[in-house]
């Protein structure tokens, strides 16, 4: 990208040619500097030491076992997630757009107190991402809100209805 400065006729002297071609390269430069800026803006792509500055600007920490994909997930809908806390509906937004299926959420559940929210995810959720889910309760949850992780698994069971009458030939005959 070279710069065409044109000077003034009086203007062409040794000198001011070198001005010129130092201005010229500093111009050049500066455009360099500001389109890196704007490359580096895409969290999806941007250099780690970037995200690390957007995640800052967003109040987003890196947890200590947090993977380079999901962090970025994390900081690329924060204002997002911002907009969305403070409801059950949202707290399920939330855990859906970094990837958490089958997330349940109650409010004032009966026999407990009136601040307890629980949130149930699965067994695997909560073995796996126990600081994440604890995070995400205390960036985005409601304010004066104790949460409760719970365990919510979902089974298929096959059941087998066959006449026994006393005999186990006839129940596996019919299986």
């Amino acid at each position: 990208m070279a710069l065409n400065i044109t000077l003034p006729v009086w203007l062409q002297a040794d000198n001011v040619q070198k001005i010129k071609a130092a201005a010229g390269k500093w111009w050049e430069q500066l455009a360099i500097w500001a389109q890196w800026a704007t490359t580096h803006r895409d969290i999806d792509t941007c250099d780690a030491k970037v995200l690390e500055l957007i995640g800052w600007e967003r109040r987003v920490d890196r947890l200590p076992s947090e993977d380079e994909a999901l962090y970025r997930l994390r900081v690329k809908h924060a204002l997002d997630n911002y907009k969305d806390a403070g409801t059950k509906e949202g707290l399920k937004l939330i855990f859906g757009r970094l990837g958490f299926e089958g997330i349940e959420v109650w409010d004032r559940v009966p026999n407990r107190d009136w601040d307890v929210v629980q949130v149930a995810v699965s067994d695997e959720q909560l073995a796996t991402q126990p600081d994440l889910l604890a995070e995400l309760a205390r960036n985005y949850g409601r304010t004066c809100r104790r949460f409760e992780f719970s365990v919510s698994d979902k089974m298929t069971i096959d059941v087998v209805c066959a006449d026994f009458n006393g005999d186990d030939h006839n129940v596996l005959a019919s299986l």
